[in-house]
This record gives structure tokens, C-alpha cells and sequence, in this order.
């Protein structure tokens, strides 16, 4: 009985450290989802504010997506 106490212990401090670790990896994809937002909007801004032509030779998608 005693070696299913240690293997429950064992299962139980793996669960709660998976757990830990969805909820940083959720907050990390989140960070980087406003931070890419913040670079789509700037670049948006910034293609706007030049008239909507290309500049210099880059279109809107080349200067979002730097491609």
C-alpha cells in the first residue's frame, strides 16, 4: 500500500507541474500575440500615414510581415 502512496505522490506533483506550465506557455502565446499586434498596427500606421503608396518599393504586407 505504501508503494501506491509514493506512485499517487509521484502523479499528483507531475499533474500540478504540467498545470504550471500550460499557464506560462499560455501567458507567453499571449504576450506575443500583443506584441505582434502592437508591430501590425504600427507598421498599418505608419503605411497609412505615407499616402497608402509603397514605400520605397514595399508594400503594406512587406512592412507588416517584413517579407
Amino acid at each position: 500500500m505504501r508503494k501506491l502512496a509514493k506512485y499517487g505522490a509521484i502523479l499528483s506533483a507531475t499533474a500540478l507541474s504540467g498545470l504550471m506550465y500550460t499557464r506560462d506557455i499560455v501567458v507567453n502565446a499571449a504576450f506575443m500575440a500583443l506584441v505582434i499586434f502592437v508591430f501590425v498596427q504600427l507598421w498599418t500606421a505608419t503605411y497609412e500615414a505615407s499616402g497608402g503608396g509603397p514605400i520605397a518599393g514595399l508594400t503594406r504586407g512587406h512592412l507588416v510581415w517584413y517579407r
